[in-house]
């Protein structure tokens, strides 16, 4: 994608009907397994601009993951690590690994 569509995707996330609606569809089924503060270390594969970490967050340490650095610079959370590089994430070994 041209960096430009980025920009666009990103201002999208923060109101278009179908991302918000994709946000509440993941909270509510994310909080029949977990409530928020349980401790998850949490992937977003393929996070693009990173409008999912935020309200992922409320859940455990974040990292978005996305091949596109022009995506990773729109992530707005500053708790949240981002890579487009799978190997900076946790080991799948420690506790309570959740992959998104």
């Amino acid at each position: 994608m041209e960096p430009r569509e980025y920009e666009i995707m990103y201002r999208a996330e923060q109101c278009h009907w179908w991302y918000q609606g994709m946000a509440a569809i993941t909270r509510n089924i994310l909080d029949v397994f977990y409530a928020p503060g349980s401790g998850l270390a949490i992937l977003d594969a393929g996070c693009g601009t990173g409008a999912g970490l935020l309200f992922l967050s409320q859940y455990g340490s974040v990292t978005g993951l996305d091949i596109s650095s022009y995506a990773l610079r729109s992530v707005p959370v500053a708790d949240a690590q981002r890579s487009s590089e799978l190997r900076s994430w946790p080991s799948l070994s420690e506790t309570k690994p959740l992959i998104l």
